[in-house]
């Protein structure tokens, strides 16, 4: 299984959160982690990691390429 984390800090803790083509795929306390059991086409695509406290939010992209035969 591969395993994608981020991870955030702050005051109030942040909730964490991967979302993924609109839908939320994981979610945590400063922590969230996106698991994959299996590579597949479908996974392919930008990831968002957005973390947000009553101070503000923030978000990063990443872009998951699966190269399959």
């Amino acid at each position: 299984m591969k395993e994608v984390s981020c991870e955030a800090t702050g005051i109030p803790v942040p909730n964490v959160m991967w979302i993924h083509d609109g839908q939320t795929k994981s979610f945590g306390s400063k922590t969230a982690h996106l698991k994959f059991s299996t590579n597949s086409e479908v996974d392919a695509g930008t990831y968002t990691c957005r973390a947000n406290n009553s101070a503000g939010r923030t978000e990063k992209q990443v872009n998951l390429v699966i190269n399959c035969e």
